[in-house]
């Protein structure tokens, strides 16, 4: 399905997800970020892996966004942009556009400390692991790993990649996963 309205994003949607939550979502991202380490990709990679993650979890996106939008560069929350304009009108963050190789890079800086309360603990650990993982690479390794993606492969510019989706992992499991699956069950049984 081509989204021409980023608001339809997904035809099963009842209701508008709040845009306070992924606002808060990339405010502390954000905050978290060194402005220099996180532009607009990187940014929509750290929501993207962490609502996935969480959904594997839980059943829910941390951000309340049910559906990304494949762009060029990879997934994007289909509300990012607003979430971005509200909190730089409510002079949270500060945008600037930084010169890097041969583009333009949005940076953002943080003015006031996030909210963050309406996370869970387990949420912003699940948040800060996917910064810690992607805040170092450059917006090319972390767009070529999400273009590896079996949603993002199926799927053109434009279309809905549905979080839950995009949360099934396409592989078998590797040796490691399978120990710690194994050590989890042995402390349930």
């Amino acid at each position: 399905m081509k989204i021409s309205d980023p608001q339809a994003a997904h035809p099963f949607r009842f209701f508008e997800p709040d845009i306070d939550r992924l606002a808060s979502a990339a405010h502390y991202v954000i905050y978290r970020t060194e402005p220099a380490k996180l532009g607009a990709t990187k940014l929509n990679k750290i929501l993207w892996y962490a609502d996935l993650e969480n959904y594997r979890r839980t059943g829910q996106s941390i951000t309340g966004e049910r559906t990304y939008v494949r762009l060029p560069r990879g997934p994007v929350p289909h509300r990012i942009d607003e979430a971005l304009d509200l909190l730089k009108r409510e002079g949270k963050i500060v945008e600037r556009r930084t010169r890097v190789h041969d583009y333009d890079r949005r940076e953002f800086v943080w003015i006031e400390s996030p909210n963050i309360e309406v996370f869970s603990a387990q949420e912003i650990d699940t948040v800060n692991v996917f910064i810690d993982l992607i805040k170092d690479m450059t917006a090319d390794q972390i767009s070529s790993i999400t273009h590896e993606d079996a949603l993002w492969l199926e799927l053109t510019d434009g279309e809905a990649m549905p979080v839950g989706a995009g949360s099934i992992i396409s592989r078998p499991p590797t040796e490691r996963e399978l120990m710690w699956a194994m050590e989890q069950i042995s402390k349930v049984a």
